[in-house]
């Protein structure tokens, strides 16, 4: 148990560090640059290519045409095909992977916007990106495990899930605020049922597990 216990101390802890570093200003930017595109596409080389892909998954379930692939090569393409009506989601715990920056560099010579997902704030992937994310950075550079930055970039997802997923179904229910309160929301369930402000409305947003 001792394992057990310090992989989920471990987790909490760089949870509640990236809740400190959210920023309701950059939020707002992401979700905005994310909303009003007709195309999102996911970046990331290793580990974040796991967080990635769940992320193309959760982004189809709410209508959103997303591209994601985890062959390097693929994601290349993309970004040389992409403009300014895409917006790019470039994951990567160090920003400093060379695939990354490199197809960071193609996008921002396409004009397509760019969100960054990194450990910390002094890396040059963040220098490309028109949004700046980071998640804790509680591991060392050197890490033989991702199991805490895995953690940490899919709760960040799930913060845009559900914030993007709220303005889609805003008629049907009450306004939710940029409160922090949601990292409880996101951490404890994934069976939230939040009712019509009008009974008599159908199609209201309904978040199970899966999501």
């Amino acid at each position: 148990m001792i394992v057990a216990n310090k992989i989920t101390n471990t987790t909490i802890q760089a949870i509640e560090e990236t809740e400190m570093l959210l920023s309701e200003k950059d939020l707002q930017k992401a979700v905005d640059l994310i909303s009003k595109r007709k195309q999102i596409d996911l970046y990331g080389i290793g580990e974040s290519a796991i967080v990635a892909y769940d992320a193309s998954i959760k982004f189809i379930r709410i209508n959103k045409n997303v591209f994601f692939s985890m062959a390097e090569t693929a994601q290349r393409l993309q970004a040389i095909n992409s403009n300014d009506e895409h917006v790019a989601i470039v994951i990567s715990y160090t920003g400093e992977t060379d695939a990354p920056l490199e197809i960071a560099k193609i996008l921002k010579n396409n004009n397509t916007p760019i969100i960054s997902i990194t450990g910390n704030s002094k890396n040059r992937l963040v220098k490309y990106a028109d949004c700046s994310l980071f998640v804790s950075n509680i591991e060392s550079t050197y890490r033989t495990s991702a199991a805490a930055s895995r953690t940490t970039s899919l709760y960040l997802i799930d913060i845009f899930l559900f914030l993007i997923a709220f303005g889609l179904f805003e008629n049907c229910g009450p306004e939710i605020s940029f409160s922090f309160s949601l990292t409880k929301l996101i951490i404890s369930v994934h069976k939230i049922n939040f009712p019509s402000a009008n009974p008599s409305e159908k199609n209201c947003l309904v978040v199970k597990d899966g999501l």
